[in-house]
């Protein structure tokens, strides 16, 4: 992640507290008192978690809170948990955020999806707010086969309303580099992700992180709206919404065994200091499938990604892909780990050699 060293990167997460739901920055009152929306500013109550389990559940809860969003839009965060894998496991859990009250839905306890959230998100005047967030909606729609419809990607807004800083970005903005950029919040991207999410009950832990990314999104959207409005970049919030919600995008292919997100998570879980012999057992995969998953997330970053030799990433790569049961996988991946820098041309050609002549040293 990049330092705020210049007008394109994002501040560093260090200097900033963790960011939970439980004690928010309230920019959603902010925001609507400076749109003069709604009178406010003074209220600034926490909202209250809820973690539902049954339809019935749901569809009582989510029907009243719908009711009074109380955001501008109206917008609601959403987001989804999923068990990591060798198979991109079906949706277990929806979170659900309006300004005072976030759901944490286990519809891996659900036989079908909860009418009252199959309305919510095909509701085209409804945005639901996120990062990836189309990426999200059509996992919903391989899953539950719904025609989900207005998804407001936060990165598109960060980039419309503060271009100077994100108009050279050609992926998709972090939530973490949002949330620093724009609530100065670390957030937690730990592994807690990768955890069960089948599991019921949740764990506090997975609670707290799945509450708080939904409310994240929420609150990163009216900071955005904020920003915008303050900038003179946004004028009318109805038009600028439905504009940003309705741009033709490609839809985003999800494979059924190996798919990018799968890749990503454990690139992220990898990161934060899993080895590919803990995420191979952790999620019960090879240890080949695990290497290949870093690999292609490896292969996925921009091409101004840059690996340092003798960094921390050179050095833990090198030593993982060094490993005799992996270098299958660092042999297939050869050109791309020479192009980093991570071993040289000799020592793949030698490794080759070495399975060839079925040689272990």
């Amino acid at each position: 992640m990049a330092d705020a060293a210049g007008p394109n990167v994002a501040p560093s997460a260090e200097a900033y507290p963790m960011y939970s739901y439980r004690s928010p920055v309230y920019s959603i009152p902010a925001a609507l008192h400076a749109l003069h929306l709604n009178n406010m500013a003074n209220k600034k109550v926490p909202p209250q978690m809820h973690y539902l389990t049954t339809e019935r559940q749901v569809n009582d809860a989510v029907t009243d809170a719908l009711a009074s969003i109380g955001t501008v839009g109206p917008t609601v965060g959403l987001d989804l948990e999923w068990n990591f894998g060798l198979r991109v496991g079906k949706t277990a859990v929806l979170q659900l955020a309006t300004a005072s009250s976030i759901f944490v839905i286990q519809l891996s306890r659900i036989r079908k999806m909860p009418v009252v959230l199959h309305k919510m998100l095909v509701d085209p005047g409804i945005y639901k707010v996120g990062v990836a967030i189309h990426q999200d909606l059509a996992k919903l729609q391989r899953d539950f086969h719904i025609e989900a419809a207005g998804a407001l990607e936060l990165s598109r807004v960060a980039t419309f309303v503060d271009p100077a800083r994100w108009q050279q970005r050609r992926t998709l903005i972090s939530l973490r580099d949002l949330c620093t950029t724009y609530l100065h919040r670390d957030l937690d991207k730990g592994t807690t992700r990768i955890s069960s999410w089948t599991h019921v009950p949740l764990s506090p832990e997975q609670i707290e992180y799945a509450a708080s990314d939904a409310y994240v999104s929420l609150e990163l959207a009216h900071a955005l709206f904020l920003f915008g409005h303050q900038a003179g970049r946004l004028t009318t919030i109805p038009t600028f919404l439905e504009q940003m919600a309705h741009v033709k995008r490609r839809r985003p292919r999800i494979s059924s065994s190996t798919g990018t997100l799968a890749h990503e998570r454990a690139w992220e879980a990898w990161r934060q200091g899993h080895t590919l012999a803990s995420l191979a057992g952790e999620k019960q995969i090879h240890l080949l499938t695990a290497a290949t998953y870093i690999a292609r997330a490896l292969q996925q970053q921009p091409s101004s990604f840059v690996i340092e030799r003798g960094s921390p990433l050179w050095h833990r790569l090198r030593d993982e892909y060094s490993q005799p049961a992996v270098r299958r996988v660092t042999i297939r991946y050869g050109l791309l780990l020479a192009k980093h820098g991570i071993f040289t041309y000799a020592e793949l050609y030698r490794w080759v050699r070495m399975l060839q002549t079925g040689s272990s040293t």
